[in-house]
């Protein structure tokens, strides 16, 4: 019979892995989402502020993920409702330690592109980080 071992997040919130049946599960964290301007973020003229946020998501978390295609954001900007096509960028943060930095950045990306605010998921919670562009 194979041998089983599990080692269980303990209180402090140590990583979980699983080793069971030859194969190895490791905890990368909370995930964190955000979503970009599509048409921005991937215009030639974006390409600087495109390519450093690929270097600082891999070597402040190690990779991400995006997801490009079918992805509408719609919202009320005072009177009038707003559309956007996004990339969707999905990066675990290890641990919750990293958040703020990540925030700061993705702000700092957002008043880059000319975006009022960032929409940004955690967990169960999500919020609109604001770039400090005042609204047209």
């Amino acid at each position: 019979m194979a041998s089983r071992n599990k080692t269980r997040l303990d209180n402090a919130g140590a990583p979980e892995t699983f080793r069971l049946l030859g194969y190895k599960r490791s905890s990368l964290g909370t995930p964190s989402v955000f979503y970009l301007p599509a048409k921005k973020i991937n215009s030639e003229q974006n390409s600087a502020i495109r390519r450093g946020l690929h270097e600082f998501l891999l070597s402040e978390f190690g990779g991400y993920t995006t997801e490009r295609g079918e992805i509408h954001g719609y919202w009320i900007d005072g009177t009038a409702i707003e559309y956007d096509e996004n990339v969707k960028y999905t990066v675990a943060l290890g641990n919750t330690s990293k958040m703020k930095a990540l925030e700061l950045f993705v702000a700092n990306v957002g008043k880059k592109l000319g975006e009022k605010a960032i929409y940004f998921e955690t967990g169960k919670d999500s919020w609109l980080i604001h770039t400090g562009i005042a609204n047209g």
